[in-house]
C-alpha cells in the first residue's frame, strides 16, 4: 500500500511539472504573438539620431543627405525582400540579442588580451629590476673590497704609521681618478697654452696667471665711480658743432633775429660809417670779427643789406604763391562740396517723387471696376434731376 502511494505521488509531481512547463510555453507563445502584432519600428527603439544640419558645414551636410538617401533606398529594398519582410518583431529582437551577445564576447576577449599584455609587461619590468638590483649588489661588493684593500696589512703589521696610511689613500684616489678618465688640470693648461701659441696669442696680455689673487683686482663699485668721473671731466671739455671761446661761458644763448631787424641793423651800421668814419671803422672791425667767429662755428651771418632784401623779397613771393595755392584748394573743396550737396538734394527729390507716383498708381488700381475702364467719375444711373 505504501509503495503504491509513493508511486502515485511521483506521478502526480511529474504531471504537475509537465503542466507548468506547458503553461509557460503557451504563455511565451501568446506574448510572442502579441509582440508580433506591433510593428518593429514602433516596438523597438531606433538607433538613428536625426543629424543637426544647422551646425554642419557644407561637406558634412552633403554626406548626411547622401546617407539618408541610401538608408531610404535600403529600407525600400528590404520591404520587397521576402526573407526580410517575413521577419517578425520577435525575430528582430532575437537577432539583436544575438548581436549583443557576440559583442559582449568580443569585448571580454579584448579585455582578457589587454590584461595578459599588462601582466607580461609587469613581468618584464620585474625581471629588469631584479637584474639591475643584482648588478648593483655586485658593484657594491667590488667597491667594498677595493676600499678594504689598503687596510689589509693592518692586522698582520700593527706598526704602520699615519703617514704611510695617508700615502696609500692618496695613491688609491689617484688610481680611481685615472680609471674614471679625469682630465689632469696641469696637462689641460699646457695644451691650452700650446694651442694659443700656435694661434699667435700673447699669454701675458690675453690671460691672467693662476697665481693672481682676488685682492689685486679692484672692486666693481670703485671702477664704476672712476668711469663716471672720467666721463664727466671729458664732457666738460667737449663742444660739438661749435668752437669754444673764453667768453662763451658768460654769454647765454641769443634768440635769432628776424630778417627785417637784421636789415635795419645793417642799414644803421652803414649810416654810422657815413656819418662818423672812425667810429664806423671800429664798429665794422668788431662786427667783422664777430661774423668771422660765427661763420667758423657754423652760424649763418646776415650782414649784407642787399642780400637781406633779396631774401625778404623771395620769402614774400613764396608766401604769395602758397596763399594762392591755399585759395585754389579751398575753392575746389567748396565746389566739390556744393556738387555733392546738389546731387544729394536731387536724389532726395527723385525719391520723394517716386514715392508719390507709387501711391497714385496704387490708388488708381483700387478705384478701377471690373468690366469698365478708367476711373469712376460717378454712378452708372447718374443723379436724375
Amino acid at each position: 500500500m505504501r509503495i503504491r502511494k509513493k508511486q502515485k505521488g511521483v506521478v502526480e509531481a511529474v504531471d504537475a511539472g509537465q503542466d507548468l512547463e506547458s503553461v509557460i510555453k503557451e504563455n511565451a507563445k501568446f506574448f510572442d504573438k502579441l509582440t508580433d502584432l506591433i510593428p518593429a519600428k514602433f516596438y523597438l527603439p531606433t538607433d538613428d539620431e536625426k543629424p543637426w544640419f544647422q551646425g554642419m558645414n557644407k561637406k558634412k551636410k552633403a554626406e548626411a543627405k547622401k546617407q539618408t538617401r541610401n538608408n531610404i533606398k535600403e529600407s525600400r529594398k528590404n520591404r520587397f525582400d521576402p526573407d526580410k519582410s517575413s521577419a517578425t518583431t520577435v525575430d528582430i529582437i532575437k537577432e539583436r540579442f544575438e548581436k549583443e551577445k557576440v559583442k559582449e564576447r568580443i569585448e571580454k576577449e579584448k579585455a582578457k588580451e589587454r590584461i595578459e599584455k599588462e601582466k607580461a609587461k609587469e613581468r618584464i619590468e620585474n625581471e629588469k629590476v631584479k637584474e639591475r638590483f643584482e648588478k648593483e649588489k655586485v658593484n657594491d661588493g667590488d667597491e667594498e673590497k677595493d676600499v678594504l684593500k689598503p687596510f689589509e696589512g693592518l692586522e698582520d703589521d700593527r706598526s704602520v704609521t699615519y703617514e704611510e696610511l695617508r700615502e696609500r689613500f692618496h695613491r688609491k684616489l689617484k688610481g680611481f681618478k685615472s680609471s674614471r678618465n679625469c682630465a689632469d688640470p696641469e696637462k689641460a693648461a699646457k695644451k691650452r697654452e700650446e694651442r694659443d701659441a700656435r694661434r699667435g696669442y700673447h699669454f701675458d696680455k690675453k690671460r691672467k696667471r693662476d697665481n693672481e689673487t682676488e685682492e689685486s683686482k679692484p672692486a666693481p663699485e670703485e671702477t664704476e665711480e672712476k668711469a663716471k668721473k672720467d666721463a664727466a671731466e671729458a664732457s666738460t671739455e667737449l663742444m660739438f658743432g661749435h668752437v669754444k671761446l673764453a667768453n662763451d661761458e658768460m654769454q647765454g644763448k641769443k634768440r635769432k633775429l628776424s630778417k627785417h631787424k637784421e636789415l635795419e641793423r645793417a642799414k644803421k651800421l652803414e649810416e654810422v660809417k657815413k656819418n662818423d668814419p672812425e667810429k664806423g671803422e671800429a664798429i665794422a672791425k668788431k662786427e667783422a670779427w664777430k661774423a668771422a667767429m660765427d661763420r667758423s662755428s657754423g652760424i649763418k651771418v646776415h650782414d649784407d643789406p642787399k642780400l637781406i632784401k633779396k631774401s625778404i623779397h623771395k620769402g614774400k613771393k613764396r608766401q604769395e604763391k602758397n596763399a594762392e595755392k591755399w585759395e585754389e584748394r579751398v575753392q575746389s573743396r567748396e565746389q566739390l562740396k556744393a556738387e555733392k550737396q546738389k546731387k544729394r538734394s536731387t536724389n532726395i527729390a527723385e525719391r520723394i517723387n517716386d514715392k508719390k507716383m507709387r501711391k497714385i498708381a496704387k490708388r488708381e488700381k483700387k478705384l478701377l471696376r471690373p468690366g469698365f475702364e478708367g476711373r469712376r467719375e460717378g454712378f452708372i444711373n447718374g443723379a436724375s434731376g
